[in-house]
C-alpha cells in the first residue's frame, strides 16, 4: 500500500542519517573549535538545512528567471 504524506508530516519526519565522515568530523573537528554537539541533534540540525534549502531553491530560480514557483517544481 502506497502512503501519501503531507508536508506537515514530512516535515516532522527525520530523514537524514549521519555517516561515517559526520562522525569524524564532529568526533574530530567541533572539539577544535570548541563546540559539541549530540548525534542526534546533527542529524536534526542538518535534515532540516536540507529541507528548508529544498524549499528555498524553487523560490530562487522564479526570481531569477522571472516564472513562478509552481512552473518550476
Amino acid at each position: 500500500m502506497y502512503t501519501v504524506w503531507s508536508d506537515k508530516e514530512l516535515d516532522e519526519l527525520l530523514e537524514y542519517e549521519m555517516d561515517d565522515e559526520d562522525l569524524d568530523w564532529l568526533s574530530n573537528k567541533l572539539p577544535e573549535l570548541k563546540v559539541q554537539i549530540k548525534e542526534d541533534k546533527f542529524e536534526q540540525i542538518i535534515d532540516r538545512l536540507e529541507k528548508e534549502s529544498q524549499k528555498q531553491v524553487p523560490m530562487f530560480f522564479s526570481f531569477c528567471l522571472g516564472g513562478t514557483a509552481r512552473q518550476l517544481v
